[in-house]
């Protein structure tokens, strides 16, 4: 599953991508083979701090859980959204925070060229 995500300030990037990674989750592909990158660490830290968040929206059933799945549902209306698998994924990833790719172009460009 290949996606690119591209438009201006303040049009919802971060929310959309969020959502879109939660769908690749949902539709097993493990989180370590899920690579993000965008232009700044601002926006690294904001992505990966919404897709916790949304994680942790629908395995505690907080307020902002139907929000979050309804969003999902208009993306992909056939996706079943599974909360025991999100609760061991959400685990996962906090227990193996450096298996998770979200970079800058920059550092992801560098990590390529250091490993040779």
């Amino acid at each position: 599953m290949k996606k690119v995500i591209k438009a201006s300030a303040g049009t919802g990037k971060t929310y959309r991508l969020s959502l879109e990674y939660l769908a690749a989750l949902l539709k097993d592909i493990d989180f370590s083979e899920i690579i993000v990158m965008t232009f700044t660490k601002k926006a690294t830290a904001e992505i990966k701090n919404r897709i916790l968040k949304h994680l942790r929206a629908i395995i505690t059933n907080s307020a902002e859980k139907d929000n979050v799945i309804n969003s999902l549902k208009k993306i992909y209306p056939e996706l079943k959204i599974e909360k025991n698998k999100l609760e061991k994924i959400y685990k996962d990833m906090i227990f193996n925070d450096e298996d998770i790719k979200i970079y800058t172009i920059d550092a992801f460009t560098n990590q390529i060229f250091n490993r040779g």
